[in-house]
């Protein structure tokens, strides 16, 4: 009962909320995009990732509406069960053949933040950002297969947009 009221608030706070307050462009990009920076980000992967890639996601969930491919949200009970297996290997070439057995070749992860200026639009966008960056930092403490994305030695970054990178698996 209290993970639902607790899903509830989150949800209200997130997606509801700013909504009605005014800047619904972004929330209905998860709050944390533009409109303009959902779409390069969709065009880049529909230019350069190939159709059968599989891309493992730690966007806002709604980006997988823009993206004409694959995607695993790891924030999603289905996300987690498709990774489940990679969160426990420490070993660095296990992962690797795991990964692309799978196919997971690419992976989008945020980036740090910067600080917002005064509108309540940037605020709440900067700090959404920062949670879900905070988010990613723990999981690359946490489980070997995010950190190796963020060292960069068998991935290279591929794009930037200031809140979301890509990755490719060399």
């Amino acid at each position: 009962m209290i993970v639902v009221l607790a899903a509830l608030f989150l949800t209200t706070i997130f997606y509801v909320a700013p909504s009605i307050i005014g800047f619904s462009e972004e929330a209905a990009l998860g709050g944390i995009f533009s409109q303009g920076e959902a779409h390069e980000l969709a065009t880049f992967i529909e230019h350069n990732v190939p159709q059968e890639a599989v891309i493992v996601s730690l966007t806002p969930e709604v980006m997988r509406m823009l993206l004409d491919c694959e995607v695993v949200y790891f924030f999603t009970p289905k996300g987690m069960l498709e990774l489940k297996n990679l969160l426990n290997i420490s070993d660095e070439a296990l992962i690797i053949d795991a990964l692309r057995a799978r196919g997971f070749i690419y992976f989008i992860v945020p980036e740090p933040t910067g600080s917002a200026n005064s509108t309540d639009a940037a605020i709440y966008k900067v700090a959404k950002a920062e949670m879900i960056y905070n988010s990613y930092l723990y999981l690359a403490q946490r489980f070997r297969v995010f950190s190796l994305v963020q060292e960069g030695g068998c991935f290279m970054e591929v794009f930037s947009n200031g809140l979301y990178a890509v990755y490719q698996l060399l």
